[in-house]
């Protein structure tokens, strides 16, 4: 991270404490000017003079997203300008959003606002966006005014922007992670302290649904990206799909028409064996003629070729021919009747075996 008493000389592009000034600048104006006390304030005034403006971190779309933070610059800036703003982690390009901004405003924090090095103005391209959840965790800091004990501890636990998320996204994130642990600690001890609680539920509310937008704006173009994608592979495969359909019912068929076969033979020949035991039962166990059985084909197996196999497998199902003889644990009860019918009568409907009960929940809905 930059000091905050040092800056970069544009001119002789050496490090300067702030409150000194840059030597070879203050050398270089004594010379020119002449070795008096007012000519040596101008030159120190010159080259120690720093300026204090805003910027917001651009989002992966390279478009400004977040908060405003304040920043110092030895160089005059312009609204509108692409820069490169230091950060714990590195530089993260930025777009200066506030110039000439009063002293007063970062009174509370002035000594931990970073300094913009001279030549931080970038020819910016969307290739070149980089946007790491490092820098809001920085930049918070600097605007709350914390110790370096408590932002070490912040960098512990940032993360990396993710796919699809960008600088506004992570700025909930981190207020997330702030509500969270306060939650975690919350007691309500009083009448009083439920207004907390629900400002605080209110406020989640609003950036759950500011997430929640985000995320939808993001998804539903793949969405229906990948919708497209299933159409045109469902036109593309349907004529290969329709073959193998009529390729597996003829084979179906077929083996239908052999099943049948085979249990017509079967019920000749169990007739025939039933005659002939009849006819023994009735000349003492003597036949007058050997019986004839029919043969019977064989069961269909796989068919094997050089190219793969096809045959059928088994696969058993169910079919309820009389649901007044079905025990109980077979049945399952109509959840969705039973969920409208407590929606709507609440306990005043009885229902055999069935208690309706109220379990309230908590209703959140941001201003």
């Amino acid at each position: 991270m930059n000091n905050p008493g040092r800056a970069t000389c544009p001119t002789h592009k050496v490090e300067f404490e702030l409150a000194k000034g840059c030597n070879q600048c203050i050398a270089d104006r004594m010379a020119e000017h002449g070795n008096t006390p007012e000519m040596l304030k101008e030159a120190i005034a010159a080259v120690t003079r720093t300026y204090i403006v805003k910027v917001q971190f651009l989002s992966s779309s390279g478009e400004p997203a977040g908060r405003e933070y304040a920043y110092r610059t030895v160089g005059t800036l312009s609204v509108g300008d692409k820069i490169d703003a230091p950060t714990q982690r590195g530089s993260v390009h930025a777009v200066v959003t506030a110039i000439n901004v009063p002293e007063s405003e970062i009174e509370a924090f002035k000594d931990r606002v970073t300094t913009i090095p001279a030549g931080s103005v970038i020819g910016y391209t969307e290739s070149d966006v980089t946007c790491e959840t490092s820098a809001e965790v920085e930049a918070d800091w600097q605007a709350l005014g914390r110790t370096d004990e408590e932002k070490s501890g912040s960098e512990e636990t940032a993360i990396a922007l993710r796919p699809g998320a960008d600088a506004e996204v992570m700025a909930h994130h981190e207020e997330g992670k702030k509500m969270l642990a306060v939650a975690e600690k919350f007691v309500i001890t009083e009448a009083g302290d439920t207004n907390r609680v629900t400002e605080d539920l209110a406020l989640i509310a609003i950036i759950r649904k500011a997430m929640d937008a985000k995320r939808k704006a993001l998804l539903n173009p793949l969405k229906t990206q990948s919708d497209a994608i299933r159409d045109t592979y469902s036109y593309l495969m349907n004529p290969i799909l329709e073959a193998e359909r009529i390729y597996k019912g003829l084979l179906a068929s077929w083996d239908a028409k052999q099943r049948e076969i085979r249990h017509q033979q079967e019920e000749i020949n169990r007739k025939r064996m039933e005659a002939a035991q009849q006819e023994a039962a009735l000349n003492n166990g003597e036949i007058s003629e050997s019986v004839k059985l029919v043969e019977v084909a064989p069961e269909q197996k796989p068919i094997k070729t050089e190219v793969g196999t096809a045959g059928m497998v088994a696969n058993w199902k169910y079919e309820i021919t009389d649901p007044t003889l079905l025990p109980r644990e077979y049945m399952m009860p109509d959840t969705t009747l039973l969920t409208n019918t407590a929606k709507k009568y609440h306990d005043q409907k009885p229902v055999p075996g069935v208690k309706f009960y109220n379990e309230p929940y908590v209703a959140v809905r941001g201003r």
